[in-house]
């Protein structure tokens, strides 16, 4: 999704833009921008969130993809996603295109989350992930988190903070008047929606949750997302947390119907546990009007405050009583989400979005024009 943002963004201003690629995802069609994909590989059903093998392979068999493409065509600049940059770099290496750095996430984090034994090698995973930011002519990084990181590794680079926007697309036709008619929900609907990854604090979620249902026996959780092994697990512990018949898991569901699901609900949570990254869904969950509750993190409190969501610690018991909190006193689950969706939309629409990537685009071509003697 934001990969899609960002490339209809840029066609918006002109570009003319070839995406080289995974085979996974849907067709898009957008004006000027020409899509590449490498082969589905053996063996490979699909490429997990976060670092892994599989994506290894395919960063590998996207170089000569690459090759093919750099010997057809002649390009200004490389647009380098995330992993993307070590591709970049040897591209710069080789032709001498510069490129900018699409800083998604922190690889080395998401390497050292997944990876605990590594920690000992972290000066050596920040020096080649700094190597990335030195390279580039500019960094474009999706939290302050990352805009610190990059100030770390290069003082005088050029970075700029690129939020994310809130999924506002309303495409609700065959969907259920009510949500909570169609699951049997009487009492309060708190949901959570993502992916259910180790660091997004689901177990954290489930044992919290099991606290709500003792005081609030009606309130029911809904969880969006996730695959098949992952619904499996947590479904496991729902029932070792005795509370199975409270928690409806749904799978994952088209981004087109984000904001119905948002707006069914009474309370929205967001647990994460690990990770600097703003979640992308926070933007959603803003927009959608209704009241967050979420741990008092920097992954999330370099967005959120205590005007726009009710932040608590990360412990079962915090988490539980943030949630009765709003079960109890709706009218403050109101107030709350009013502040969050003007908020949103003063600071994270996408009219902010665009204008901020125009700014460090123009800056951008003025660097790589002066480079090449052009006006």
């Amino acid at each position: 999704m934001a990969v899609r943002l960002m490339l209809e963004s840029l066609s918006k201003r002109g570009h003319t833009i070839d995406v080289a690629t995974f085979p996974e995802g849907e067709e898009v069609t957008i004006a000027q921008v020409k899509i590449h994909r490498v082969k589905k590989l053996p063996g490979i059903k699909s490429v997990p969130i976060g670092f892994s093998m599989a994506k290894v392979l395919y960063d590998l068999a996207l170089l000569p993809k690459l090759m093919s493409l750099l010997r057809r065509n002649q390009y200004d600049l490389i647009h380098a996603v995330e992993d993307g940059v070590v591709l970049a770099c040897l591209i710069k290496w080789l032709y001498g295109i510069p490129f900018v750095y699409d800083m998604d996430s922190s690889m080395v984090t998401q390497l050292l989350d997944k990876r605990k034994w590594l920690r000992p090698a972290r000066p050596i995973l920040d020096f080649f992930e700094s190597f990335g930011v030195r390279q580039s002519l500019g960094v474009l990084a999706v939290c302050e988190a990352l805009t610190q990181k990059v100030r770390q590794y290069a003082p005088q680079k050029k970075v700029q903070t690129l939020e994310d926007v809130p999924i506002m697309e309303a495409a609700e036709q065959g969907l259920p008047a009510s949500l909570k008619n169609e699951l049997g929900i009487d009492g309060a609907l708190v949901m959570y929606v993502g992916n259910l990854e180790r660091y997004q604090g689901l177990d954290l979620l489930l044992k919290s949750f099991a606290l709500v249902v003792r005081a609030s026996p009606q309130a029911r959780l809904v969880i969006i997302g996730g695959t098949a092994p992952d619904i499996a697990h947590y479904r496991l512990m729902a029932e070792r947390e005795a509370i199975p018949a409270s928690v409806f898991f749904l799978g994952p569901k088209p981004a087109t119907d984000l904001q119905y699901y948002l707006r069914a609900a009474d309370i929205l949570v967001s647990p994460r546990s690990e990770g600097e990254n703003t979640p992308m869904k926070i933007y959603s969950y803003l927009y959608s009007g209704k009241p967050v509750v979420a741990t008092r993190l920097f992954t999330h409190t370099q967005v959120l405050d205590d005007e726009i969501a009710l932040l608590v610690a990360p412990q079962a018991d915090d988490f539980a009583q943030g949630i009765l909190k709003l079960i109890e006193h709706p009218a403050r689950g109101r107030e709350i989400g009013a502040r969050a969706r003007q908020r949103v939309e003063e600071r994270y629409s996408l009219t902010a979005y665009e204008r901020k990537l125009k700014d460090f685009y123009d800056e951008i071509a003025q660097t790589v024009n002066h480079a090449r003697g052009r006006s």
